[in-house]
This record gives C-alpha cells, sequence and structure tokens, in this order.
C-alpha cells in the first residue's frame, strides 16, 4: 500500500529507470511496468497500455493472489469464532 502511495505521488518523469536489464542494455519485458501503474493509480488505462501492457496481466495476478489471501484469512477467523463459542458452551 505505501509503495502503491509513493508512486502516485512520483512526478510523471521521475524515475528515468528502475530496470536493472535496461542499465545492463537488455531488453526486458518489465521496462516502464512502475510508470504503467502509476498511470493506473491515475486512472489514465489507455497510457498504461502504452507503457506496458504486461501491467494488467500483472495487477490481475496481484488481485487473484490477494484475494486468495483475504478468503484464507476470513476463513481462519470464522473457524476461531467457531471453536471460541463451542468452548463458552461447553464451560456453562
Amino acid at each position: 500500500m505505501l509503495v502503491s502511495v509513493i508512486i502516485f505521488l512520483m512526478p510523471p518523469k521521475w524515475p528515468v529507470t528502475f530496470s536493472v536489464w535496461q542499465q545492463l542494455h537488455l531488453p526486458s519485458p518489465s521496462i516502464g511496468m512502475t510508470r504503467a501503474y502509476r498511470h493506473v493509480l491515475h486512472g489514465e488505462f489507455a497510457a498504461a497500455w502504452r507503457q506496458n501492457k504486461l501491467i494488467f496481466a500483472v495487477i490481475g495476478a496481484g488481485g487473484a493472489i490477494i484475494a486468495k489471501d483475504v478468503s484464507t484469512l476470513m476463513q481462519h477467523h470464522r473457524l476461531q469464532k467457531t471453536s471460541g463459542d463451542r468452548t463458552k458452551r461447553l464451560t456453562v
């Protein structure tokens, strides 16, 4: 979350690159991903698509992982709550 806030607040032309691949003069599919993510955060989806088309796949995969984690946490919370109710019933 903090990283998203930092990227949202970055000026549009900074940083020029975070990519190690670009520094080594090698092609990389991740070049432009930070700028594309910044465009998504600002609601500029066409600009994000032009910057790096993979951003939408990365966001989709990240969303799926977050959804799975939330689901697991909710199930764990329900199990704890249910086992706590059983304990109360047994002690009364």
